[in-house]
């Protein structure tokens, strides 16, 4: 078959084919591929300008995006390799890399799945305030249904969204009992927390731990780079992609990575041949952000899942199941009340219970006594009861540390408290906690130390963060709910503010506001921390110095104009106010203008100005009308109607 015919051919499978040019991605180049005799020994291939790739012919295959062939007879989006193909010819050692990177994952999704089965001691069956993890599966109890629900939501539609409010429990829930149920269903579950790294980058990551080792890898769309992950995954099988405390989608990840990647995402769900499946966990107080994109996927939580507290027959089976397998009970006595402090604690009307403030009871009461092998009401009482073991928790694990530890290890959770205006958590990496307390001149030595420690107790998390590109270990509380448990003074709460401030700014290379420079300047020792940062500072110093002036200016101009006009027609009726022409007037009145300019440009007071300068305007328009218009100048200074004219001559002049 000639050239010209093959094109015109390929041509006539253009409609057919156009289902698939998502598949295939664009291209700029026009190739044409011949067929050697019988078309044996290589497929025929056309490339259309700007069309995606189309073929015809037995064994046809189609060039996708970077040269990626994809067979189109029978197998749409079985993604092959092509080593004649710039990408395969090139790139070969990519294809081998991300199926090593699969292996690699599926390896450690078994691993989990084995980390259940092996009992590995630990001093409590309780996590306090931790989240449960999914080697924590067999210690994970009273969320059944939900994991059930929401199992099922994954299998009806490709976008399942959970949301609850703030320590239901969604982390724990989706790691120790919804992961593990994939897993065990055959399903490849990854779960991540971007936080401030664009989530399609932390997926390439998480999948592929050498990834900035592959340049091409790295541009690739997501969906692209997930086709080529999941080309081996077994028949019914999905990678189930969680994305956890999605609200930090919003107030961490800048504008346009929050679009792109929903561009992505749509690209994702619009591709049936996928083998994937989302999840999104976030608080339900943010659920209506997702609006922001109904543009790009419309009815964005149409799949949602509302998680509530645990119910009373939930929690029963919180508190007795983990220290069953331990050999330890509870008297009835204890179970009851536990609960009916709980519920009459509840902020709600539905009759829920919170699952932290259950796990900080019954880890209380686990440490207190297990020896015994039972959990006594002498015991419960003896701690407090239900409020007096949650308002003592966090003094109650302090006081493990020794005197001089303490004071630091207080510390670093007030350093990770954010202020009342950001209202949640910092994430900081131990260099970063080190910075701020040594500003405070807290001795640092044992900050290593301190750090395990908490963690030990329930009290940190390890996180990762992204810090000039790279990944680092960092450290957030373990739970919302020890917010309320760390005391602010107003002068730490300043401090905050002034961090969160300066953080805002230079993360997304805005200039100090002189109101802003106000709030940071006290406390610069303290909340500066780079050099960057410090730059940023003087720079913002300079641009307020720079914007006085210009007011400054700008208000001479304005009021000299404005006050040279009243004074000319103060002048023109000086049989009037022959005091004006004295020269010490004059003087006075233009040394007061110029004070009060330079003093209100550098207070902000423009309203003030412009106030004052219609009451002036006002006066002298007075003193003409009483001079040249008959009916005014009638009318003694107590008339009502005179009154009246004046209060019209000065209201007209402020709002118009």
């Amino acid at each position: 078959m000639s050239s010209k015919k093959q094109l015109r051919s390929a041509k006539k499978h253009t409609q057919t084919l156009a289902g698939a040019k998502d598949t295939f991605g664009t291209h700029d180049s026009r190739e044409q591929i011949k067929n050697d005799d019988a078309g044996k020994k290589n497929p025929q291939v056309v490339k259309l300008d700007g069309s995606g790739a189309i073929a015809q012919g037995e064994g046809a295959k189609a060039v996708g995006q970077d040269g990626i062939l994809i067979d189109i007879k029978g197998n749409v989006g079985n993604i092959v390799i092509d080593k004649r193909s710039d990408f395969g010819r090139k790139n070969e050692a990519e294809k081998k890399r991300i199926s090593q990177a699969f292996q690699d994952y599926k390896t450690f999704i078994k691993d989990q799945v084995d980390s259940t089965t092996k009992s590995s001691p630990v001093e409590s069956p309780y996590k306090a305030l931790s989240e449960y993890e999914f080697r924590d599966a067999p210690i994970f109890f009273g969320r059944d249904q939900m994991v059930q629900k929401i199992i099922g939501r994954i299998y009806q539609s490709s976008l399942t969204v959970l949301y609850s409010g703030s320590g239901a429990g969604k982390s724990s829930l989706l790691q120790a009992g919804v992961e593990p149920q994939l897993a065990k269903l055959k399903h490849i579950p990854l779960h991540i927390r971007p936080i401030d790294i664009p989530i399609s980058t932390k997926i390439k990551q998480t999948l592929l731990s050498q990834l900035l080792q592959s340049p091409i890898l790295v541009q690739m769309s997501m969906r692209d780079f997930l086709k080529l992950f999941t080309a081996k995954i077994g028949k019914g099988q999905w990678l189930v992609i969680i994305v956890d405390q999605f609200e930090e989608f919003f107030t961490l990840q800048k504008d346009e990575d929050r679009r792109k990647f929903m561009s992505e995402l749509a690209e994702c769900l619009s591709d049936k041949t996928l083998a994937i499946r989302w999840l999104f966990s976030l608080r339900g107080e943010w659920l209506y952000q997702l609006d922001e994109f109904q543009d790009i996927i419309p009815n964005l939580y149409k799949n949602g899942v509302l998680l509530n507290g645990l119910s009373e027959d939930e929690a029963t089976k919180v508190i007795i199941n983990p220290a069953r397998q331990y050999g330890v009970s509870y008297e009835e006595q204890v179970i009851r009340e536990i609960k009916q402090g709980l519920l009459a604690d509840s902020s709600t009307a539905s009759n829920e219970i919170s699952p932290p403030d259950l796990q900080i009871i019954c880890t209380a009461l686990f440490e207190k006594n297990a020896e015994n092998k039972l959990i006594t009401y002498e015991d419960f009482n003896s701690l407090g009861g239900t409020n007096g073991i949650l308002q003592q928790h966090l003094e109650r694990e302090l006081k493990k540390f020794s005197g001089s530890q303490r004071i630091v290890a207080q510390q670093v959770l007030v350093s990770l408290v954010s202020s009342e205006i950001k209202g949640g958590r910092n994430i900081y990496s131990a260099e970063e906690i080190k910075e701020e307390l040594s500003n405070k001149g807290t001795n640092t030595l044992l900050l290593d130390d301190i750090l395990k420690q908490l963690i030990n107790r329930h009290l940190l998390r390890i996180v990762e963060k992204n810090i000039n590109g790279i990944e680092v270990q960092a450290y957030e509380l373990s739970h919302e709910r020890l917010i309320k448990m760390v005391e602010l003074d107003s002068e730490s709460q300043k401090q905050k503010i002034a961090r969160e401030i300066l953080e805002f700014k230079f993360k997304y290379e805005l200039l100090l506001t002189p109101s802003e420079l106000n709030i940071i300047e006290p406390y610069k020792n303290i909340v500066v921390r780079t050099q960057k940062e410090q730059k940023l500072l003087q720079d913002s110093k300079r641009n307020r110095l720079f914007a006085r002036l210009v007011t400054t200016i700008a208000y001479l101009l304005t009021f000299g104009t404005g006050l040279s006009v009243i004074l000319a027609i103060a002048v023109a009726i000086i049989n009037i106010v022959p005091q004006i022409t004295n020269q010490g007037y004059v003087s006075l009145l233009f040394t007061s203008l110029i004070a009060f300019s330079v003093f209100g440009a550098n207070r902000g007071w423009a309203k003030e100005l412009l106030v004052s300068f219609s009451a002036i305007l006002a006066l002298a328009l007075n003193l003409l009308l009483r001079q040249y218009v008959p009916l005014l100048s009638s009318f003694d200074d107590t008339s009502t109607t005179l009154f009246w004219a004046r209060l019209m001559i000065l209201l007209s002049l402020t709002y118009l």
